[in-house]
């Protein structure tokens, strides 16, 4: 009887063994399925890439000033990952390779918001970079708006952009209001000019830029003897020229882009308006190849020249190379590379690649980019930067303002 009792105990006690054990067990097999599931879920969450997306205007009216800047968009993701081994993620403490998406939006606004809808909400991109123009930019910018993610404007500078109070992008470009600056500043140091006449083509980059001229130069002291805005795209320019033959300004200074700017010069000819001066606001390649010796003394706006010497230059010029564009023949180049430049900063000074992290890290940022020092106002995310001066002299375009990077004098009045 004793040895039944003692055998029943040791056979109750070992079942109480072997359920602990496997209640035991239960636990780790629960704890290591929680532990891998969270290592899983991190690993799934950590990015193997940078993915960032864009518009340019490689069909349509804009083509002809920035329809080959996707060589050079894709000539700046290969130098990126081939000589500097991706961006730095501060969350990976690694670079990451980047991969950059583009769509043509054919200068068309609807298209372009098309597109930045597809580029947040199917390609997952992780930045994006602002199309040509204000125009085109004005409705773009309500998608990384709506959706919170980050967005560098290039060429855009309108404060009409910047005035709606939106906090999910920031612009490499100053303020249309102030976009003559340096020229403004060289006519008032020669004080040789006196009286100026104007044309604006109505769109509100063109406007804005033409009533900031207005406003700007009568404060410095000189005379408006003609002002007139001329339908967008409009090509008859007769009324305004016979009255501009009449008022016979020194210089004419047009707010258009540049078909309409070089209609309006072909049509002066013809009418034989002299003024001492033509200033034209958007000036490039496609300007230059359909005046060809009218745009000779002709001054204007210009984002990046030889002689500039701000930021990387070297890998500036070697991204062109490779992409084989003339930096010199594309007016708007400049601000499209430092919209890139600016991306580049704000990721690798970002906590993470998460959104609110990375719109943070570029509403922070001041660098030096090719174009020169990049900030941008606390509130309302436009840069301090302004444009250059440029002169056409006898087939080729000098920097004339501001003097510490001239590489030509001002020649006026034009001979």
């Amino acid at each position: 009887m004793r040895y039944s009792a003692v055998h029943k105990l040791d056979r109750v006690n070992l079942y109480q063994r072997r359920k602990h054990m496997k209640r035991n067990l239960s636990v780790v097999i629960m704890i290591a399925a929680v532990f891998f599931g969270m290592m899983q879920t991190s690993i799934a969450q950590e990015k193997t890439e940078i993915v960032v997306g864009m518009t340019l205007c490689l069909t349509g009216r804009f083509a002809v000033e920035v329809g080959v800047f996707d060589r050079m968009v894709k000539a700046w993701e290969n130098y990126v990952n081939t000589k500097q081994g991706g961006l730095y993620v501060k969350a990976y403490n690694k670079k990451l390779p980047v991969r950059t998406i583009i769509y043509d939006d054919k200068s068309d606004q609807a298209t372009a918001v098309k597109f930045y809808e597809r580029l947040v909400n199917v390609d997952k991109c992780d930045i994006l970079m602002g199309p040509k123009s204000s125009p085109i930019t004005f409705p773009v910018t309500s998608v990384p708006e709506k959706y919170h993610v980050p967005m560098v404007l290039s060429t855009a500078d309108t404060p009409a952009i910047f005035n709606r109070g939106y906090k999910w992008f920031v612009g490499v470009n100053g303020l249309s209001t102030g976009f003559s600056y340096y020229y403004f500043n060289l006519l008032e140091e020669e004080k040789k000019a006196k009286t100026i006449g104007y044309v604006g083509e109505d769109t509100p980059h063109t406007r804005e830029v033409y009533e900031g001229a207005i406003a700007d130069l009568e404060k410095r002291g000189f005379k408006t003897v003609y002002k007139e805005i001329a339908p967008a795209g409009a090509t008859d320019f007769t009324p305004i020229l016979m009255k501009l033959k009449d008022a016979n300004p020194d210089i004419l200074y047009l707010s258009t882009f540049v078909p309409m700017g070089v209609s309006f010069r072909k049509q002066a000819k013809e009418f034989g308006l002299k003024p001492r001066e033509w200033h034209f606001i958007h000036i490039a390649k496609a300007f230059y190849d359909a005046l060809g010796k009218d745009t000779n003394c002709a001054t204007g706006e210009y984002n990046w020249l030889p002689g500039m010497n701000y930021g990387n230059t070297k890998k500036f010029l070697e991204i062109v190379k490779e992409a084989k564009i003339d930096p010199e023949e594309y007016n708007d180049l400049g601000l499209h590379y430092a919209a890139l430049e600016a991306g580049e900063v704000g990721i690798e000074n970002a906590e993470s690649l998460k959104p609110d992290d990375l719109i943070k890290s570029l509403w922070a940022s001041k660098f030096e980019s090719v174009v020169g020092p990049i900030s941008y106002e606390p509130t309302k995310g436009y840069s301090s930067y302004h444009e250059l001066t440029a002169q056409y002299v006898d087939g080729k375009i000098y920097i004339v303002s501001p003097k510490k990077i001239a590489t030509h004098k001002h020649v006026y009045p034009t001979p």
